[in-house]
């Protein structure tokens, strides 16, 4: 039961709009699943403390934050991690996977950079069929 406030806490937090009603039920549910986890496993013992990670503490905020900065998925590291998995994959030199990594990461940046500055580069990409062009680059995505 205490896994289940915690999955279901983050999966009303991981939509790309959130009802006030889901915030207030989610940070319910994820101070619910801190305090419990902290009842089963830590026990407010000092020898079980490395039970308790910073990422626990850090559910309690993720409700506040994101009434003041808006929904996750719009901030989080997951991009971030996601770009270290695709640059991750891209490795071909096994024998220094480091420096491969690094040249990887570089040549995506300057991509990037010559994209940015010279938009004609960038080959059009295909609009959904349930989309609406909005101009200036932007599209309106359908659900």
């Amino acid at each position: 039961m205490n896994f289940c406030k915690l999955a279901r806490g983050v999966r009303l937090f991981h939509q790309r709009s959130i009802s006030m009603q889901h915030l207030i039920e989610g940070h319910r549910l994820l101070v619910e699943y801190v305090q419990e986890f902290e009842k089963l496993y830590y026990q407010r013992k000092e020898s079980r403390l490395h039970f308790c990670r910073q990422s626990l503490h850090a559910l309690l905020h993720i409700g506040p934050e994101i009434a003041r900065i808006g929904p996750p998925v719009y901030y989080t590291q997951w991009c971030m991690e996601r770009t270290i998995g695709i640059l991750g994959q891209e490795i071909r030199q096994p024998s220094n996977p480091f420096q491969n990594l690094s040249e990887r990461g570089l040549r995506r940046a300057r991509i990037n950079a010559l994209e940015s500055i010279i938009p004609d580069l960038v080959k059009p990409k295909i609009q959904p069929r349930v989309s609406e062009d909005l101009g200036d680059g932007f599209i309106l995505l359908g659900g």
